[in-house]
């Protein structure tokens, strides 16, 4: 049995409606730390593979190349991630997180992880891990 055309519209209206409002949530919560939910999510990536150069940060996220440079201009001028040569090629440049960005960033992780927590304490246990089969199985299908 396949899914009609107008339940598959369903679905995807759905999740786009659902994830403008992680995103507006997302962006809500990191503009009390003076980030953009993008400038969020690079510095996560740094905090977590760093220290990183940007082609392969840019590999790893859904963010143009371009944007990415602005996106690390401005948290090297917030102090957030700093930027140093690499000790085995000096023609790389590699980025890193600042003690103040760590600071940053897990503060804000623990307003999203108690956001998180609240929000998905309405599913049982057997809905949760129906959701989860459902996006895994999702993000596998073709675009």
């Amino acid at each position: 049995m396949t899914t009609t055309p107008e339940k598959a519209s369903v679905i995807v209206r759905g999740l786009l409606r659902l994830g403008s409002d992680l995103h507006r949530l997302g962006n809500k919560i990191t503009w009390e730390y003076g980030l953009n939910q993008q400038q969020f999510v690079v510095l996560s990536e740094i905090v977590d593979r760093g220290p990183i150069n940007q082609k392969q940060l840019v590999g790893g996220l859904v963010i143009e190349k371009s944007n990415l440079s602005k996106i690390v201009k401005k948290l090297t001028t917030l102090g957030l991630i700093k930027s140093s040569s690499s000790p085995d090629d000096g023609r790389t440049t590699l980025l890193s997180v600042t003690k103040k960005g760590k600071a940053i960033w897990e503060e804000c992780m623990k307003d999203f992880n108690e956001w998180q927590a609240n929000w998905a304490s309405s599913l049982t246990k057997d809905e949760t891990n129906q959701t989860i089969k459902v996006l895994e199985r999702l993000k596998g299908l073709p675009l």
